[in-house]
């Protein structure tokens, strides 16, 4: 059993071992079946499987959607929109992305920002449903012209990073 990830030794996509570690092990990269070249133990993840906390920033860059922010409560993004209208717009698109995932994020509406949590609530962890979704909010988002805070969503002040 490894146990940064809890996970037992399992055979990887191309029938090789995997130990689940995936650190500076060039070796273990395989695709995704999603277009994306990573580490063996994360392309070999299921929607419902919860993600390693130490693998999460390495996955949400992977997608695209760095600038997610990872807390105790699952993943997180504010987007600075400058003014209602073009927050409701994301948050419609939101909408529209989150019922074609059958995934729903937390969603708030402030007249400068809208600000984005997703978790799957059914395994108490984020998973590769959480990533996708934020990584095609922060597609969507790019489209239409918003870019991120910056800021932390729950204190409205820039943060230091990633908090686990």
């Amino acid at each position: 059993m490894d146990e940064t990830t809890g996970r037992g030794r399992s055979e990887n996509r191309d029938g090789g071992a995997d130990s689940g570690g995936h650190e500076g092990d060039v070796g273990a990269l395989t695709p995704d079946g999603e277009g994306r070249t990573l580490p063996a133990d994360l392309a070999a993840l299921s929607d419902e499987e919860a993600i390693p906390a130490g693998a999460l920033r390495e996955l949400l860059d992977a997608y695209g959607a760095g600038e997610w922010r990872i807390d105790e409560d699952g993943l997180c993004a504010r987007y600075a929109t400058g003014d209602f209208r073009a927050g409701l717009a994301l948050v419609d698109r939101i909408g529209e992305i989150a019922e074609a995932a059958a995934h729903h994020p937390d969603v708030l509406l402030t007249y400068p920002t809208v600000e984005v949590r997703t978790v799957s609530h059914d395994v108490r962890a984020v998973t590769r449903r959480d990533v996708r979704l934020a990584a095609g909010i922060s597609a969507a988002a790019a489209e239409g012209g918003v870019g991120p805070d910056g800021g932390d969503p729950r204190r409205g002040a820039p943060d230091g990073g990633d908090e686990v």
